[in-house]
């Protein structure tokens, strides 16, 4: 897997538009609950797990738990 960080790293606390990502990279290293804001969409990250996740750029996110994102690119 290939992946480019388009940021530095940080801890995922108060909700952030992740700098208007549309695909982050999320990293749990204490279990936890991340939260699309505007839709109420959420998932469970158990501790270790690394996730990504494909939002709207306008969208904020939040966590519980111990999580760190980074805006990522991708392509199709």
């Amino acid at each position: 897997m290939i992946i480019k960080p388009l940021n530095t790293e940080v801890a995922l606390s108060a909700s952030t538009t992740v700098e208007s990502a549309t695909l982050v990279r999320l990293y749990c290293s204490a279990a936890g609950v991340v939260t699309n804001d505007d839709t109420g969409a959420s998932f469970t990250m158990p501790t270790g797990s690394i996730a990504f996740m494909q939002k709207e750029a306008a969208e904020t996110i939040s966590a519980t738990g111990t999580i760190r994102v980074v805006k990522v690119a991708f392509a199709n």
